[in-house]
């Protein structure tokens, strides 16, 4: 059977600025946030087979990160680096490529560092603590 797999390239990477949904230039590394859950132990002398019992309480949103190819000048990367340095809370989207595919949108502080390695391009790494959960789109 033929895979149904799709390659990664042409996602899209965005930050919202001034109300407008705009690029964060070439990205070479991008996830979604993923979840997880804290879960509190509610085991008492009547739980099965002496397994304990969990509930799930508040949900996490795990960090993302973007690394990308540093643009000296570039607005969109001055502007995510002020609002780091500000410690701001900005809302973000990322977009799967592909027709069927899910984009999510979600609000993050982020931080911004600028590594510069000798013999290497100078890349940024966004990183991203997710604020609350973030929110799927119906397929595209």
């Amino acid at each position: 059977m033929a895979t149904a797999a799709i390659a990664a390239q042409g996602s899209l990477f965005d930050v919202e600025i001034a109300t407008v949904f705009t690029n964060i230039p070439e990205v070479i590394r991008g996830s979604t946030p993923g979840y997880n859950n804290e879960t509190i132990d509610v085991t008492n002398h009547n739980s099965v087979g002496g397994a304990r019992e969990k509930i799930a309480t508040y949900r996490n949103s795990e960090n993302v990160t973007y690394e990308g190819n540093y643009i000296p000048g570039n607005t969109v990367l001055e502007a995510v680096e002020a609002a780091a340095a500000a410690g701001t809370v900005l809302t973000f989207r990322t977009t799967p490529p592909g027709v069927g595919s899910r984009l999510v949108r979600f609000d993050a502080i982020p931080s911004f560092v600028l590594n510069l390695n000798t013999g290497e391009q100078a890349r940024y790494t966004i990183t991203l603590e997710v604020s609350g959960l973030p929110v799927w789109s119906d397929p595209v």
